[in-house]
């Protein structure tokens, strides 16, 4: 999807317009920590979730901890190379 819009309107491949980076510019300190919040990831740990209720038989509770331990492990590997 952003391939598909930064190629249609002429922008950086490198850009993000999915994720909340996109409000702040790209050598701002929270930028690493904004672009990690990206709808489609999101979406993607949502559907883990269900995933992990039906395929797995996990309960509500357990499944959504296990995918939001997931996101936070996520965003603090995003920030580990970002000096914040």
């Amino acid at each position: 999807m952003n391939s598909v819009i930064a190629f249609l309107f002429g922008l950086s491949l490198l850009s993000t317009f999915t994720s909340l980076g996109t409000f702040v510019e790209m050598d701002h300190a929270l930028f690493p920590l904004l672009n990690t919040i990206e709808i489609f990831t999101i979406w993607g740990f949502v559907i883990l979730a269900f995933g992990l209720q039906k395929v797995a038989g996990f309960g509500k509770l357990a499944s959504w901890v296990i995918v939001t331990i997931f996101f936070v492990i996520m965003i603090l590997l995003s920030l580990t190379g970002t000096g914040v």
